[in-house]
């Protein structure tokens, strides 16, 4: 269920984070992020997990825009972002950086594993995904 504040709880015992509002969100979102991997138990990888959002969110508003959802879901021996958009089209940027953003590279740096998968039906669109493995476990509270 998301609340007003466009946040709630997955089904997974994750987070799911609902926004409209592009970049603005984004301090609320890394809170929730850091907050959420906090209450779980695991701090070794919180600031990858936060920059990886940043970047994907980013990356989402400014090639995309429109409605964003962002998931946090507990794995057996870590963690998933999902940032997803309303956009099925994905397209590798292979122009260089600009000074001060990285994109796809510093998420590729960033977690152990990522990807893009497209979402078919109602909604269709894509999701950005990241695994973080964690010598700490998740573990939904």
């Amino acid at each position: 269920m998301i609340t007003d504040d466009g946040i709630g709880q997955d089904r997974s015992g994750g987070i799911r984070v609902l926004i409209d509002t592009g970049v603005d969100a984004l301090p609320t979102v890394l809170d929730e992020v850091r907050a959420t991997l906090h209450d779980w138990g695991v701090t070794d990888r919180v600031e990858d997990a936060a920059l990886v959002v940043d970047e994907l969110v980013v990356n989402a508003t400014t090639h995309v825009g429109g409605e964003l959802v962002i998931l946090v879901l507990p794995l057996t021996d870590g963690f998933r972002i999902e940032v997803v958009d309303q956009d099925p089209d994905f397209r590798r940027h292979t122009s260089a950086p600009s000074p001060d953003r990285y994109g796809l590279k510093i998420v590729d740096a960033a977690c152990d594993r990522w990807g893009v998968s497209c979402v078919i039906g109602p909604g269709a669109g894509k999701v950005v995904w990241a695994e973080f493995g964690s010598d700490e476990p998740a573990a939904a509270s």
